[in-house]
C-alpha cells in the first residue's frame, strides 16, 4: 500500500517552524507599521504648513495653519504644537520671533519621533526623520 499524506511529527514540525518565524517577524511588521503612521502624520502636518502659506500668497492676506489631529491622523500618533501660533504674512513670509517654530511628532509609546520645522523668514520648511535631525533642525543656525 503506497503511503501518501505527511505524518503528524512533520505536520507538527511545520506548524511550530511557522509560529517561530511569525514571532521573528511580527515585532519588525508592528515597527514599520508605526513608522508608516508617523510618516504619513508627518506629511499631513507639512501639507498643511504648504497649505497655509500658498493660501496666503494667492490671498494676499495672512494665515494661520490650520492644527492636525484626529481623524485626520491616526490616534496613535500625538503632534505637539508650541504655544504660539504661527501666521503666514500675505507674502509667504514669518514673523522673526515664532522661528525656528517646531511640531513634534511621536506615537504614543515615544519610541520613534519625528518633526516638521518652519526654519526661515521665507517660511522654508523642512522635516526631520529622528531625534537628533529634530534637534539640529530647532536650533537656530
Amino acid at each position: 500500500m503506497k503511503n501518501s499524506g505527511f505524518t503528524l511529527i512533520e505536520t507538527l514540525m511545520v506548524i511550530i517552524m511557522m509560529g517561530i518565524l511569525a514571532a521573528i517577524a511580527t515585532p519588525s511588521w508592528l515597527g514599520f507599521i508605526q513608522q508608516q503612521r508617523l510618516n504619513a502624520a508627518a506629511d499631513r502636518v507639512y501639507q498643511s504648513l504648504k497649505d497655509a502659506q500658498s493660501e496666503a500668497k494667492s490671498l494676499k492676506q495672512s494665515q494661520f495653519p490650520q492644527p492636525v489631529a484626529p481623524p485626520n491622523i491616526d490616534s496613535t500618533v500625538v503632534v505637539a504644537y508650541p504655544a504660539t501660533l504661527l501666521q503666514f504674512d500675505r507674502r509667504g513670509a514669518v514673523a522673526s520671533k515664532n522661528l525656528p517654530y517646531r511640531i513634534d511628532l511621536t506615537v504614543t509609546d515615544g519610541s520613534v519621533q519625528r518633526c516638521v520645522v518652519v526654519r526661515t523668514l521665507l517660511g522654508a520648511i523642512a522635516t526631520g526623520r529622528s531625534a537628533a535631525e529634530c534637534e539640529s533642525l530647532g536650533n537656530p543656525s
